[in-house]
């Protein structure tokens, strides 16, 4: 029994370092020794000839097991982890013990033997747990190892300079892992560096090229981050950016409906409202402006939290800048936008 406990912890650990995870010595220091010793005493109960009688040992076990399964049932309820190797495995395997169906032979006195319908369905179990665990090979573990691979490389590139070799490498994993969103984030922004960083062209609006291959990126990873308010703000940061290097409408009306989807989700962020408010000035929408301008004014100096006033955060300049932009976007703080503004609340 220890060594299973600790071959399984080992094989479910070297699929942690091989995706790139921390190894958490104190977990298993803590859970071996743990495992090891319920397992072993409940081996032992049910294992004494003398103070278990034969017929309940089945039944013993069947209860720890169950006892064990609804443990875990709902651990995973609030917590996640229901992929996990090890996690699936373990379950797997206590449920089968829970639901064991032995029938006793009147000629083995206290054997226990299976009977043909357990025989059956214990196939049968078999085979859905190997086609679950091939299906999560296939759709979990693999692309989830690739993405995170691919990402890692991509970060390296980037540090020392290789930007094509980023980008391509960022490719890869956004083809990797069809639904992580960082990936698709991060492949977008990289298109808009590329857009900002080239010349206006005779459109005024970049590289026709680099803008279809941008807008493309942002849609992907609008379309794979769902809901997400903090994907869905950095996305419309992105075309604000781009707004201000190029001093497009089509930009500064995107950034508009994409900060409009998501206030709603994220109702309390102070920036998040500003930055609606300040975009939606710009589009000639004044009196929901200054309503959210306000709002942002208002939660500014809920429960007195300093990190929270207007004079410490930051939101995206919203007017045309030019090449002054290309580098990095321009930003200001909240309280000094809002003291140009008549009206609009503001700090001492």
């Amino acid at each position: 029994m220890l060594i299973g406990a600790i071959a399984s912890t080992l094989v479910v650990k070297l699929l942690g370092v091989i995706s790139g995870e921390d190894i958490d010595l104190l977990r298993w220091a803590l859970a071996i020794p743990a495992a090891t010793i319920s397992g072993g005493i409940v081996w032992w109960l049910c294992g004494q000839p003398s103070s278990v009688e034969p017929a309940k040992r089945g039944i013993h076990l069947r209860s720890s097991a169950s006892a064990a399964l609804l443990a875990m049932m709902i651990h995973l309820c609030v917590s996640g982890g229901w992929t996990v190797p090890g996690v699936a495995m373990v379950i797997w395997i206590v449920a089968a013990i829970a639901t064991r169906s032995p029938q006793t032979d009147a000629t083995a006195g206290s054997q226990f033997l299976p009977s043909p319908l357990a025989a059956k369905a214990s196939l049968a179990v078999l085979f859905v747990a190997a086609m679950l665990l091939l299906a999560f090979r296939s759709t979990s573990l693999l692309p989830v190892t690739e993405a995170k691979v691919a990402m890692a490389q991509a970060e390296y590139a980037a540090i020392q300079g290789m930007s094509q070799r980023a980008v391509n490498d960022i490719q890869s994993a956004v083809q990797a892992d069809p639904w992580d969103t960082l990936p698709a984030v991060w492949m977008s922004d990289m298109m808009k560096r590329r857009l900002v960083s080239g010349s206006a062209g005779s459109s005024g609006s970049g590289s026709a090229r680099d803008r279809q291959n941008w807008v493309e990126a942002t849609e992907e990873a609008l379309r794979r981050c769902g809901v997400d308010p903090l994907a869905r703000r950095t996305i419309a940061e992105q075309y604000l950016h781009v707004y201000q290097r190029f001093g497009q409408q089509q930009d500064l009306e995107r950034a508009d409906q994409i900060l409009q989807a998501v206030v709603p989700n994220n109702p309390t962020d102070v920036s998040l409202l500003a930055q609606a408010a300040l975009v939606a000035r710009a589009l000639g929408r004044d009196d929901q402006a200054a309503e959210l301008a306000h709002q942002a004014g208002g939660l500014s100096k809920l429960g007195g939290n300093v990190v929270r006033l207007l004079g410490l955060q930051f939101v995206y300049v919203v007017r045309p800048i030019g090449v002054a932009a290309s580098d990095r976007p321009q930003q200001e703080r909240i309280k000094v936008l809002f003291n140009r503004i008549p009206g609009w609340p503001t700090e001492p």
